[in-house]
């Protein structure tokens, strides 16, 4: 019931009833409520504890489904192991066998490269010997040709200088020459000077022989 309500008042308005009555009244209707309230309460508490029994139990099950499962699993596993384990046990095996095969073709590969690297060797060393025979015989040649021209070169000097010999004798010999031969024709030039002068000394002698004899 409110605070607000007079029950006095509400006492003498009513008619039987007198203030304990109504007081009474309310106090049944307050322990009725707190009943329903306690049985609501309860029944949610019990609901509460149903809904986790319920879980707990769902929750045993499902823990027991995922205990079969991880059983289940294992043994699979195990079994699946032991399925590869064969299996890599035949591969390994196979796999020996290739790597066995790969290695012996590897040797003869090996080998193959090393014979042909081998005679590739012994190929680059007798074609650089073959360049360098070659080059030693073209050396020569060009030497040979060389001193060939060299020696026609020396021949010619030698030539030369002999016949630069020859022309400078020959050239003295022709200045001499030209040298007693402007001697000579001084010479000549004085005897002709001389013999006109005795031509003109006799015509003179004569002239004056002939003055005197007149």
């Amino acid at each position: 019931m409110a605070a607000n309500v007079d029950l006095k008042d509400l006492a003498k308005k009513s008619d039987g009833l007198s203030g304990s009555d109504l007081r009474e009244e309310e106090e049944e209707v307050k322990e009725e409520k707190e009943r329903r309230r306690r049985e609501r309460e309860g029944g949610r508490e019990e609901n509460e504890g149903k809904r986790r029994r319920r879980e707990r139990g769902g929750g045993g099950r499902k823990e027991k489904e995922g205990e079969g499962r991880r059983r289940k699993r294992g043994e699979g596993g195990r079994k699946e192991e032991e399925v590869r384990r064969r299996k890599g046990g035949e591969g390994g095996r196979k796999e020996n066998e290739g790597e066995r095969r790969r290695r012996k073709r590897g040797e003869g590969g090996r080998e193959e490269k090393e014979g042909k690297k081998e005679k590739e060797g012994e190929k680059r060393r007798r074609e650089r010997e073959g360049g360098r025979k070659e080059k030693e015989e073209e050396r020569r040649r060009r030497e040979k040709r060389e001193g060939g021209r060299k020696g026609k070169e020396g021949e010619k000097g030698r030539r030369e200088k002999r016949e630069g010999g020859r022309k400078g004798k020959e050239g003295e010999k022709g200045r001499r020459e030209k040298r007693e031969g402007g001697r000579e024709e001084k010479e000549g030039e004085k005897r002709m000077r001389e013999k006109g002068e005795g031509g003109r000394k006799e015509k003179e002698g004569e002239k004056r022989s002939a003055k005197k004899r007149g």
